[in-house]
């Protein structure tokens, strides 16, 4: 196989052999579908990205829902939001730090 470490970084992933689809999320598609959950349970639950790369999103929660029941909901809520985007994540973890939630989703692997 050549050496491509000469070329710049976005041409990078190739040379590890992963394709264009696994790389990290689209920001401007991220963007867009959390201002649209954002839209429709701002106050009660608000997210915000806090991390996006190849393997994982991590996301932020706050708001009243977490004095709530059913609070994870909203986690689920946004996992389906990806989905219907095209975006296949699982959520991985789940951190209560005060009155925030920081969810880590990880991208699930295609069945071959």
């Amino acid at each position: 196989m050549p050496d491509f470490s000469f070329y710049p970084l976005p041409l990078q992933p190739f040379r590890k052999g992963l394709h264009l689809k696994e790389m990290k999320m689209d920001d401007k598609k991220l963007r867009n579908i959390t201002r649209e959950f954002n839209r429709w349970r701002y106050p009660e639950c608000r997210a915000r990205t806090i991390k996006n790369d190849d393997e994982k999103l991590i996301i932020q929660f706050d708001g009243t829902f977490s004095f709530s029941c059913c609070f994870d909901e909203h986690f689920e809520d946004f996992r389906i939001m990806l989905e219907e985007k095209g975006e296949k994540f699982k959520i991985a973890e789940i951190k209560h730090i005060g009155r925030k939630f920081v969810v880590r989703y990880e991208k699930r692997k295609k069945k071959r």
